[in-house]
């Protein structure tokens, strides 16, 4: 959402209802918190003033919701693996060089 080429034409409080209008299910606004919250509170606005009817955030809720149940009980992490990876000597190395550069 906070590409140039979306907020370069909407506000950020207009990008949430459009993308839900166009049939987005979820919204992600990765880089400032307060267009995070442009984007919740347009959204929010639009819904309260019936521009985004409640029905099309359910549709979407229940399409999320869906997802998850089917396919995210797939995933099991195996705790013993974890370990292996999280410990590896190799792993600490590369985590601690991530802010060399600072």
């Amino acid at each position: 959402m906070e590409m140039g080429a979306v907020n370069k034409y909407f506000s950020y409080d207009e990008m949430g209802k459009q993308a839900i209008l166009a049939g987005a299910d979820l919204l992600l606004v990765c880089h400032e918190y307060s267009h995070e919250l442009e984007v919740y509170n347009g959204l929010l606005q639009a819904v309260k003033a019936g521009e985004v009817p409640i029905d099309r955030i359910n549709e979407s809720v229940k399409r999320v919701l869906t997802y998850k149940l089917n396919n995210m009980k797939q995933t099991k992490a195996d705790p013993e693996q974890a370990g292996k990876v999280v410990k590896n000597p190799e792993s600490i190395k590369f985590i601690e060089s991530l802010g060399d550069d600072e």
